[in-house]
């Protein structure tokens, strides 16, 4: 979304880790809905850097 608006996108950082709070209060409706597997306890943390292009 951020280069359909023009800027150059770059993933500066990127971690799995537990599920937080709001994912592990979540996980069952997300598990019913397909979204994930019911024993599905990892999220990825993605850090992205949106500038305008050069």
């Amino acid at each position: 979304m951020l280069e359909e608006q023009g800027l150059q996108v770059d993933v500066v950082a990127r971690r799995e880790i537990p599920f937080g709070t709001v994912l592990t209060a979540r996980r069952h409706m997300l598990a019913v809905r397909g979204i994930f597997a019911a024993d599905h306890c990892i999220e990825e943390i993605v850090v992205i850097r949106g500038g305008q292009h050069s």
